[in-house]
């Protein structure tokens, strides 16, 4: 475990077990978020379904049946499946004036199932009496289902529909105006069984309103882009962290201590695109790292274009704009990673007790998307010359062994809920604009290697990828939440892969974790240089998909190496003014030290090391929540 100084609240779920008369705070379990943070990601979002209940709906759809039995078989699925805390509610338009010219057609829209999270029997029983009669006023019920999902925290519409609007507004401009401010709104719609203008209008909506279009042409195609975009909505991404606003002028920056925090960037075209933090040294000779991370465009849900671009440059300086470190990684497309993380040290600068972080959005749109920052600072080790050397040029490939089977397995939402797993061999499915992330506790001297295997496909999916291009994507961050995917000989593709036409395999490794590896050139070298927590990222990004597919995925992971010692850090300098101790044991008096689990075994490796007991041991395990309103899962949830 490292030793890390940092806000109890921003970490995870931490014990107080005590040692002797010193608390020792060990995380309880990676991937789950601190219930004190002000942003909570386990929150569900909120979902209104909309509903088209036009005359239309009674035609026939392809596969033998009406559109509106198609409807409703579909719809009683996704209610089936849908997580017990979720908040639905269901909408729906055209349902009680028969024609246009009829007084109030184009405001015949009825919220028939209240939001709430207790409500199945009544959303089951509002789709047994959803039958189609009247007009298309998709504007209008899509400004009623804005005001049913009220003005806080992530929201979701899913639309479903056969055809044009009928009636003013204009629902395009409607789902415009929801989103002009950077409203948390996501509209999503299915298109059943349309083509020609009300296609281009459905579309339309979708892109208006930060969300996905999918075409379905039967039951089938219909219940899985319910599914994936009911689920999404219900399990959305939150950023984590305290929130803070940056400057533009240095000068009146925030000060931060050791933490998580949000704020919110602009792209090129804004006046918020380069923002400022201080950073506080508490401890003399500290090692300090900060993260910033944003997702692609794609995740972030604008456009969907796959060219599309974004980049985030971090530079920390000193005060008097002496320089410590930079980090400016080359653009990425949407279709090439997931997220954009860039971290830095004040290596060159031991000596400050305050820098100042310079974090610049120099690609995207005139659009603002949630920032995540974090601050973590690292007492000094007494003598790094008695430790391992760190590593040098490529990392020699270790494919994970084959491993127990340990079944199917649905991973976190977000780096927050991430999923704890150990080595072995899992078995998934993932869909497009999906991301799911799996921790995995490595110790000093372990390395991390995982692959991600797509079998060849057969069938409707093999004509999905045929005709896509799906690029699957694989990625692994340290507990800082650097990029820790080392060049590797021997080893598949560590980046995301496109698929034209069949299965394939991604797959990374990382350097051994060694304290020194932070004295080496590289990036992802230096990422290894802190044992505890690292993350695995699955996604795949498709941003030409035009319906949903559910791909199955083997997920194998294994750690290797001996663990060795930690580093003995320098007690006299990490002495805190106050004792974090003494407000840790009083908030947990009576707990217990954990016998088993990730705490017991930091607990048991502390113990053998040279690390004294009466060490503060924060957050080896530290996690960044990462990215923006975006990351989504996008598949019903499965049982592990």
């Amino acid at each position: 475990m490292s030793l890390l100084r940092t806000r109890r609240r921003s970490l995870p779920l931490l014990a107080a077990a005590v040692v002797g008369t010193t608390a020792v705070l060990l995380p309880l379990a990676a991937g789950h978020a601190d219930p004190t943070s002000t942003a909570n990601p386990g929150d569900a979002g909120r979902l209104m379904l909309v509903l088209d209940s036009s005359g239309s709906m009674s035609d026939p759809a392809s596969g033998g049946t009406t559109k509106i039995e198609a409807a409703k078989s579909a719809l009683h699925e996704v209610v089936d499946g849908l997580p017990a805390d979720a908040e639905v509610g269901m909408r729906v338009y055209g349902a009680k004036v028969f024609s246009r010219s009829d007084a109030g057609a184009c405001t015949d829209s009825q919220r028939v199932v209240d939001l709430g999270s207790d409500n199945r029997a009544d959303l089951d029983s509002a789709i047994d009496a959803y039958t189609p009669y009247g007009e298309t006023p998709i504007g209008y019920a899509l400004q009623q289902a804005d005001a049913d999902l009220g003005g806080e925290g992530p929201r979701s519409i899913v639309l479903v529909s056969d055809g044009e609007p009928t009636c003013p507004p204009d629902p395009c401009q409607v789902a415009r105006q929801i989103n002009k401010d950077g409203g948390n709104v996501r509209i999503d719609v299915v298109g059943l069984d349309v083509d020609g203008k009300a296609e281009a209008a459905l579309r339309c909506i979708a892109d208006k309103g930060n969300g996905t279009y999918y075409d379905a042409d039967s039951a089938d195609d219909l219940s899985a882009a319910l599914e994936t975009l009911a689920t999404r909505a219900v399990r959305p991404y939150q950023p984590s962290g305290e929130p803070v606003t940056g400057s533009a002028d240095p000068t009146s920056a925030p000060t931060l201590a050791p933490g998580s925090y949000v704020d919110q960037i602009g792209g090129i075209e804004t006046t918020t695109g380069t923002l400022h933090y201080k950073v506080e040294r508490s401890i003399p000779g500290s090692s300090i790292t900060v993260a910033a991370t944003i997702l692609t465009p794609y995740y972030v849900g604008r456009k969907h274009r796959q060219d599309e671009w974004d980049r985030i440059d971090l530079a920390l300086s000193t005060t008097d704009g002496e320089a410590c470190d930079t980090a400016d990684p080359a653009d990425v497309r949407s279709m090439d990673a997931t997220a954009l993380t860039v971290t830095v040290d004040a290596g060159d600068c031991p000596d400050a007790d305050e820098l100042v972080a310079r974090v610049t959005r120099t690609g995207g749109a005139d659009f603002t998307t949630p920032l995540e920052l974090v601050v973590a600072e690292e007492p000094p080790v007494l003598d790094a010359t008695t430790l391992p050397e760190g590593v040098s040029g490529a990392v020699a490939w270790k494919a994970p062994p084959k491993g127990p089977d340990a079944g199917s397995v649905t991973g976190g939402s977000s780096f927050a809920e991430s999923t704890p797993i150990s080595p072995g061999t899992y078995r998934g499915t993932i869909v497009p604009g999906e991301v799911q992330s799996f921790d995995v506790e490595v110790g000093w001297g372990q390395q991390l290697a995982a692959t991600m295997t797509i079998p060849d496909p057969s069938g409707p999916l093999a004509a999905e990828l045929s005709q896509q291009g799906s690029p699957f994507g694989l990625a692994v961050y340290s507990p800082y939440r650097a990029d820790a995917v080392a060049v590797s000989d021997g080893a598949p593709p560590h980046s995301s892969t496109i698929y034209p036409t069949g299965g394939g395999q991604v797959g990374a490794v990382t350097a051994p974790v060694t304290y020194r590896n932070r004295e080496v050139v590289g990036d992802p070298l230096r990422a290894a240089a802190t044992a505890g927590g690292y993350t695995i990222v699955l996604s795949l990004a498709d941003s030409r998909a035009r319906t949903s597919y559910e791909v199955p995925f083997v997920l194998r992971v294994g750690v290797t190496g001996d663990v060795v010692a930690a580093p003995e850090y320098d007690l006299a300098a990490a002495e805190p003014s106050e004792s974090p101790s003494s407000e840790s044991a009083s908030s947990s008096p009576t707990e217990e030290p954990a016998t088993d689990g990730p705490a017991a075994t930091a607990e048991s490796d502390a113990e053998d090391s040279d690390v004294p007991v009466g060490l503060l041991v924060i957050g080896g395990a530290l996690l960044v929540v990462v990215g923006v309103g975006g990351w989504l899962v996008n598949r019903r949830i499965r049982g592990s």
